[in-house]
């Protein structure tokens, strides 16, 4: 984890930085950041 102090009015700017930063980075790096996904196929009731 990270921790950063900003300024109040500064918070969201910084926060989407540095996540993109990071996302950036890793990706430069060739690490993949895996999610859950699910699969869901609907049927019509016959």
């Amino acid at each position: 984890s990270l921790r950063v102090w900003v300024a109040n009015g500064d918070f969201w700017p910084v926060t989407f930085a540095f996540t993109e930063l990071a996302k950036e980075r890793l990706t430069e790096a060739g690490i993949g950041i895996p999610f859950p996904q699910r699969v869901v196929h609907l049927a019509k009731a016959e």
